[in-house]
């Protein structure tokens, strides 16, 4: 029979593995412990709790934060161009209305900055020159800030797609 919540942390457990086991990602306490193990024992100190794997949990609510995070992640990787790939990639394959939602709001993100760094770039050629470098440094801060808070929010609230701010919305 499945546990609720854990005997160890009172955290509430997901659903159990194909192995049939139980696990507690805050505290790492099994139904059924490994060899040598007592089921008492905790395997590692977790002072957080992380999402669990998508490979051993399959709860709808995981998946959503997890192909969300990737999603806002890849965003990094936008010298390998993933961070195109990725959401269209997640917009075909998911039916999932709050994932489709994040993966549109970061190809709008890649839209509205590439916009904006072609004005920005016109602007200094032509109006600003020396003093308009300053803001060459704020867009590239707004590469690296927008996504780190997408990811977080996308932790924090699987559920909630993710806007992001000063954005052009083409995709709808």
């Amino acid at each position: 029979m499945a546990l609720e919540t854990c005997p160890c942390c009172s955290k509430k457990l997901g659903t159990p593995l194909r192995s049939g086991r139980q696990v507690c990602m805050r505290c790492g306490w099994s139904d059924k412990p490994r060899k040598g193990q007592r089921s008492s024992e905790v395997p590692f100190d977790a002072p957080f709790d992380l999402p669990p794997p998508l490979w051993e949990y399959g709860t709808e609510e995981d998946t959503r934060r997890w192909l969300s995070m990737l999603a806002h992640g890849s965003f990094f990787f936008a010298s390998t161009g993933a961070s195109v790939i990725v959401p269209i990639v997640l917009l075909a394959v998911s039916q999932d209305g709050v994932i489709q939602k994040n993966a549109k709001e970061v190809l709008n993100l890649q839209i509205s900055l590439l916009i904006y760094g072609l004005i920005l770039l016109i602007l200094i050629i032509v109006v600003l020159h020396e003093r308009g470098i300053i803001l060459l440094f704020v867009l590239p801060f707004l590469i690296i800030l927008f996504p780190l808070i997408a990811i977080i929010h996308c932790l924090k609230r699987p559920n909630v797609p993710f806007t992001y701010p000063l954005i052009i919305h083409f995709l709808t």
